[in-house]
């Protein structure tokens, strides 16, 4: 009993320094984008919002591009400007989508990262979640973004994503949420 103990008290203080919002349990399975359509979902979105806990966006000005790769694979480009340099950092990545809105994403040496689109309009918002679970559902690592395709999302728009994230995944605070800049003085990276 002890070293479980010991163990678990190890666990919540490396987990509690990593890049996610930690928690005990196992992920939320909120309901997805019924007939999720890929070809309407790519292009250009900015990020709203996003977990506050996330440590490779770490910056402002973030967004995400879209496209086809190939057939089935979607070229994701994601961009923010570092706070230290006010220099542009990017990565580039790829991701494969069902028809449910249950993508799969990589970046690097970082496959299959969880992507799910929780519900979108495709010319407003996008709700995405992504969860980890470990040691058979004791801890799980979250994240949660609001996207929108315009970089200042209306008020209205926001409020319709902050109840979908709480209708949905009900374990998650909206506290947990780091609301992104998108001031005049941003720029973007162009493709």
């Amino acid at each position: 009993m002890r070293a479980i103990l010991a163990t678990s008290v190890i666990l919540s203080a490396l987990l509690s320094t990593a890049s996610a919002t930690w928690s005990f349990g196992g992920c939320q399975s909120p309901n997805t984008k019924s007939s999720f359509d890929v070809d309407q979902y790519i292009g250009s979105w900015y990020e709203a919002a996003r977990d506050s806990k996330i440590i490779f966006e770490y910056g402002d000005c973030v967004q995400a591009r879209y496209d086809w790769k190939s057939d089935t694979v979607v070229r994701v480009r994601n961009s923010q400007v570092n706070p230290k340099t006010g220099n542009i950092d990017a990565v580039d990545g790829s991701a494969t989508c069902k028809d449910n809105g249950i993508c799969k994403v990589g970046f690097f040496l970082f496959r299959n990262g969880d992507y799910r689109v929780v519900d979108t309009d495709y010319t407003n918002y996008a709700v995405v979640y992504g969860c980890s679970s470990y040691f058979f559902g004791l801890f799980k690592s979250e994240n949660v973004w609001i996207l929108s395709r315009a970089k200042n999302i209306d008020p209205t728009v926001l409020s319709n994503a902050e109840t979908i994230i709480t209708t949905e995944l009900p374990e998650y605070a909206l506290s947990n949420l780091y609301y992104t800049d998108h001031s005049a003085s941003c720029i973007y990276k162009t493709y």
